[in-house]
């Protein structure tokens, strides 16, 4: 009796492939992956600057593009990953820089009552919160904007928080009658995507005007099964 000889079992391994900016160029479809499920997020914005008349804006977070595609082995498809403020790309897929979370709104010109800034939006789940164990956190959030002030001795105002997850908070200043007080930094963003925080409003003249916090990189994430 003749035995058929059986062939080695082959092992299927998922994979989870996070591309950062000194990715872009090219990638490459692996041997017998023939669908990718793909996450964009664009890279988000930093936060205004203040001045004697103004509160900053918090930066808008970075749009979050989730889709998936047949492909075909060996096949190469452009990769950009959007830094601060930069588009992500993927073929012909693209996730706008600034288009995710709202950043807060900085109170703008005279005539406005001394205010604490206003929050960021919250960002977005990649993959629609599909992975939840992999990926806990939106992506994508706004920055809060600064407090503004009018120098009336209202004493301190916060700024807005940054949206969930990693929006930059904004920032917070004391609003003391007759003190002139610089206007202070927002915060940075801490995670993809997110949007950096607005400085406050310099109380007067002779004050300095505060720096809004730093946008975050944004990330790119291949998910596809293949052969081991």
């Amino acid at each position: 009796m003749m035995r058929r000889r059986m062939l080695p079992k082959r092992k299927v391994i998922e994979v989870f492939e996070e591309l950062s900016p000194q990715d872009n160029g090219y990638w490459t479809v692996p041997d017998g992956v023939y669908e990718v499920e793909f996450a964009l997020v664009a890279g988000g914005l930093n936060g205004e600057y203040s001045d004697i008349y103004n509160a900053g804006s918090g930066g808008n977070g970075g749009g979050v593009l989730t889709g998936t595609i047949p492909v075909n082995p060996g096949v190469t498809y452009r990769v950009v990953v959007g830094d601060i403020g930069g588009d992500s790309i993927f073929g012909i897929y693209q996730a706008i820089a600034g288009k995710g979370g709202i950043g807060g709104y900085g109170v703008k010109g005279d005539g406005n009552d001394p205010s604490p800034g206003n929050p960021g939006q919250d960002g977005s789940y990649v993959f629609n919160n599909k992975y939840p164990d992999r990926y806990p956190y939106p992506m994508g959030a706004g920055g809060g904007s600064g407090a503004y002030t009018r120098g009336w001795g209202t004493g301190f105002l916060s700024g807005g928080k940054g949206g969930n997850h990693g929006g930059g908070d904004g920032a917070g200043v004391e609003d003391t009658e007759g003190v002139t007080i610089n206007g202070k930094n927002g915060d940075d963003a801490t995670y993809y995507g997110g949007g950096g925080g607005g400085a406050s409003k310099a109380s007067n003249s002779g004050a300095t005007s505060g720096r809004g916090g730093s946008g975050y990189r944004g990330i790119i994430i291949l998910h596809y099964f293949k052969n081991g």
